[in-house]
């Protein structure tokens, strides 16, 4: 995350869900935030840009892939600004503003919150 022109790190990270019985999902959930929590996050820290730079879904069975477009929905609930889901080798440029640029050098556009 970057607020006031100055990089923060939040080290839970986001997962989609975990099976209560499943003791590798249970390790899982309690080392990542849950979307909602990553939103208020978000919300507190105000940044320019919130960006998800590492994201865990719950990809051990019997729980399937939560869908990218679950995930933004989930940090809706608590978060309205600029968002970023992040990519493979994606790049920022950060000055007044915060830029996002995909593996390409292509910019990408911050998803808001009525997208």
């Amino acid at each position: 995350m970057f607020r006031s022109g100055k990089a923060e790190t939040i080290e839970k990270k986001p997962i989609g869900g975990a099976d209560e019985d499943d003791r590798g999902a249970r390790e899982q959930r309690d080392h990542h935030s849950s979307p909602e929590e990553a939103g208020r996050i978000f919300s507190l820290a105000k940044p320019k840009l919130a960006v998800y730079s590492h994201i865990v879904f719950a990809t051990q069975r019997p729980v399937p892939d939560v869908p990218e477009e679950a995930l933004i929905a989930r940090t809706r609930t608590a978060y309205r600004g600029p968002l970023v889901v992040g990519r493979d080798l994606m790049s920022f440029a950060i000055g007044d503003a915060v830029r996002a640029f995909d593996a390409k050098g292509e910019p990408m556009q911050p998803l808001l919150a009525d997208q």
